[in-house]
């Protein structure tokens, strides 16, 4: 994640904020420091923080490694998790379409 502002620049707009201040006009600090904070979170938000990916094309992501995982499993046999939503139980989807809920 890249900031728009750097410690450096942080520190400069407070001080230029503080002298402000002593210059009789009139400030809020809390404002200030409010105002780059929101800067900074919004662009943090914009991505994720560790590999830059945005939230929905990592959401893309997840989802087409579920299908993925459950097209393997369907291939090598193996049955797939997933969850009844009227019956609020998960069972069991085998690839011949058995069905077999989990205690």
């Amino acid at each position: 994640m890249e900031n728009k502002y750097t410690e450096k620049q942080l520190l400069e707009l407070i001080d230029r904020s503080l002298a402000q201040a002593d210059d009789g006009m009139c400030i809020d600090a809390d404002e200030v420091i409010d105002e780059m904070l929101a800067d900074i979170m919004t662009e943090a938000n914009e991505l994720d923080s560790t590999c830059g990916i945005s939230d929905d094309e990592l959401t893309e992501r997840f989802k087409a490694s579920i299908r993925i995982d459950n097209e393997i499993r369907r291939i090598k046999g193996a049955p797939t998790a997933k969850y009844d939503i009227e019956k609020k139980q998960a069972y069991l989807e085998y690839p011949d379409g058995r069905i077999e809920y989990v205690e």
